[in-house]
């Protein structure tokens, strides 16, 4: 496990934690930005174990508050659900 951890980091520059962390927080945004589901949804589609371990990551992440980050971004189709119906 050890080995690949390492191996994971040295390819892709950070840990497969922090990769997975990433990856649940830009999931979150992309279905609050194409939903309009409430915050409590979100987080329960996107894996989080509750609304505040999304917050947390949002502000660790993001450095905002969901509903902050959101309202700042601007563009209603991410670039990563192009295409995609």
């Amino acid at each position: 496990m050890r080995t690949y951890e390492r191996r994971f980091a040295a390819e892709i520059g950070m840990t497969p934690k922090l990769f997975a962390r990433i990856a649940r927080f830009q999931r979150a945004i992309d279905t609050k930005r194409t939903s309009g589901e409430s915050w409590m949804t979100v987080a329960q589609e996107a894996g989080y174990f509750d609304q505040m371990h999304m917050v947390r990551d949002f502000r660790s992440l993001g450095g905002r508050a969901p509903t902050q980050l959101i309202d700042t971004v601007g563009d209603t189709q991410p670039w990563s659900l192009l295409g995609k119906t």
